[in-house]
């Protein structure tokens, strides 16, 4: 399950045109609530309290990777 929804975060996100916290946020909870109303999650031992780590965690990770880089002067 957690594969699934890393996979489906991941595709989600370079879809974008725009990655800035909103939107990562935004996308993320969009994937994962998805995956939940479509009860794709049901038989997958995930807590409440483990989704909301997961989105943390998905949404940490997504920042790190597309952060901005701060341009030096030469």
């Amino acid at each position: 399950a957690l594969v699934m929804l890393a996979d489906s975060v991941e595709a989600a996100v370079r879809s974008l045109n725009e990655v800035n916290d909103a939107s990562i946020q935004k996308i993320v909870w969009k994937v994962i609530k998805s995956k939940l109303e479509d009860q794709q999650l049901d038989e997958a031992p995930i807590t409440n309290q483990d989704i909301r780590i997961i989105t943390e965690v998905f949404v940490s990770e997504i920042r790190g990777i597309y952060h901005n880089r701060i341009s030096y002067s030469k």
